[in-house]
């Protein structure tokens, strides 16, 4: 499981690292589960999307080996700030 992927802006080798992973994960047919906050397409002009943050072969292959599911409720990390 890859958790909160794009979460930060990664360097050259962080990108190779993952691709490499990933590339060698979808050879073996093994399964692998992304979690993200961002979306693949921009809802307003300034917002970054998961290729913006993780690059195009990268999310490319990530598209074409998993299925998309979309997540919607409350921030549960906010909730929980909320009643600290």
């Amino acid at each position: 499981m890859l958790d909160e992927l794009g979460a930060s802006k990664p360097t050259d080798w962080v990108r190779d690292t993952m691709m490499q992973i990933i590339n060698t994960r979808y050879n073996d047919r093994r399964l692998t589960i992304f979690t993200t906050n961002y979306l693949d397409s921009r809802r307003a002009e300034k917002e970054e999307t998961l290729e913006d943050r993780t690059g195009v072969r990268l999310r490319s292959r990530i598209f074409e080996m998993c299925k998309t599911v979309h997540l919607e409720g409350e921030d549960y990390r906010k909730k929980f700030d909320a009643q600290l």
